[in-house]
């Protein structure tokens, strides 16, 4: 598993992969299925 797989699992929300994406830029994570960003 890589560095950045890794810091995604752990510092994105649950809420499935597919729904979630990471702002490279920013250092981000945004949940779409929950309705909510952080």
């Amino acid at each position: 598993m890589s560095r950045f797989v890794r810091f995604f699992l752990e510092n994105c929300p649950k809420c499935g992969s597919e729904n979630t994406s990471f702002d490279m830029w920013n250092k981000e994570c945004h949940c779409n299925s929950c309705g909510y960003d952080w």
